[in-house]
């Protein structure tokens, strides 16, 4: 049955509107520079994520973002961005960090955006993010910008 429905789902993708740089799936690689309000240091991680298409303005996406250990957390999340317009969006995290319950909220724009061959799409992004761990107080996450390249089929 999850076969009929995966099937399902790679013929109907391809026939949403393509107005908003979206992609079947998309690979994104990225790095994440934050300020850590805990430690009061600056902090840097790289990212890696695999993102999949929902509707025309909604994507789903694991990502991975591994910190410097000190002031920049590792996180694994499960992010849902919605695209408000071509240039903006909103993104809503949820998943670990050091093994507690990681959230996150964050806005990004898609500052550059190519399609190849009417199929292959590259974007470049720019994110800012407010992600913590929710065992603690909320003043005390990171305040994370980051600089994001995807591929996209």
């Amino acid at each position: 049955m999850l076969f009929v429905f995966f099937l399902l789902f790679l013929t109907f993708v391809p026939l949403v509107g393509q107005a908003f740089a979206v992609e079947m799936i998309g690979i994104e690689n990225g790095v994440v520079f934050g300020y850590n309000l805990g430690t009061n240091g600056l902090g840097i991680g790289h990212e890696f994520g695999i993102r999949l298409n929902l509707t025309e303005a909604m994507q789903v996406g694991f990502v991975y973002i591994t910190g410097d250990g000190a002031n920049m957390n590792t996180f694994t999340l499960l992010k849902i961005e919605y695209t408000v317009m071509p240039l903006l969006g909103v993104t809503m995290a949820s998943g670990m960090t050091n093994n507690n319950l990681a959230v996150g909220i964050g806005v990004f724009s898609n500052i550059l955006t190519n399609t190849v061959a009417n199929r292959v799409i590259t974007v470049l992004r720019i994110k800012f993010e407010y992600l913590y761990d929710a065992t603690t107080s909320l003043d005390n996450g990171i305040i994370a910008a980051s600089l994001t390249a995807r591929i996209g089929l």
